[in-house]
């Protein structure tokens, strides 16, 4: 998948908890008269809107390395998210590649040619998919629109689960006239573990602590050429 596809993926999925669930909610709105809202808790979670949150603002901060298969479009590849902050690398199974060495970032296409950038990461957007920025905004929005889910058919519920050995919390927002829903889980660091939305998934497979130090560096057998900073 191309990184241009990734970014814009990551900006659809950022509101996707409560948009997806909230938006066929709304347009049904009018012709509703039984709506409810409802939160439910399986066994074993203890999480809540707020725990989350807070939970995901602490993955800005951790060293690791995960590696999630991507399905969409009922297609599967493979995404790689290493850290050790500032330092992370981001990488799609095609080949293309983004790596930040803590001084400088490189974006590197399929056909080994890289790009150092002195500018703002390349990849800010897809960043806020893993460092908490997104699911934070999609907090937000669940704040605000609270008081008018309790006026239509939205359930918001909690449960546990594991993924890539990774016990987690995750938050399903569900609007249930259509079945439309978003999840969204976290390990006990912040770390994604599983989304769910729009027909796209991110499902954790491998997890580290200690990413190897390669991740964040440019690859043997990679050109790299230097654009120079725009002010």
């Amino acid at each position: 998948m191309a990184a241009t596809t990734t970014s814009r993926l990551a900006r659809r999925l950022a509101p996707a908890l409560v948009a997806v669930a909230l938006g066929g909610a709304l347009s049904a709105c009018g012709s509703s008269s039984t709506a409810s809202s409802t939160t439910t808790t399986t066994s074993g979670s203890t999480a809540s809107v707020g725990s989350l949150a807070a939970l995901s603002a602490s993955a800005k901060s951790a060293t690791y390395q995960a590696v999630y298969n991507l399905t969409q479009s009922g297609k599967t590849s493979t995404v790689t998210f290493s850290q050790s902050p500032p330092k992370y690398l981001f990488k799609l199974s095609s080949g293309v590649l983004t790596i930040n060495d803590g001084m400088h970032s490189y974006y590197c296409t399929s056909n080994k040619k890289c790009l150092q950038i002195s500018s703002k990461s390349p990849i800010q957007a897809q960043l806020g998919l893993f460092d908490g920025t997104y699911f934070q905004s999609s907090v937000n929005a669940y704040n605000i629109a609270a008081p008018l889910l309790k006026l239509l058919h939205v359930t918001v519920s909690y449960s546990s689960a594991t993924y890539g050995g990774q016990a987690s919390q995750c938050m399903k927002v569900e609007y249930t006239k259509t079945s439309t829903s978003a999840t969204y889980c976290l390990s006990s660091t912040g770390v994604l573990t599983y989304l769910s939305a729009g027909g796209t998934t991110f499902t954790l497979t491998s997890y580290t602590t200690s990413p190897p130090a390669s991740d964040f560096t440019v690859p043997a057998g990679y050109t790299t050429v230097t654009i120079p900073s725009i002010s």
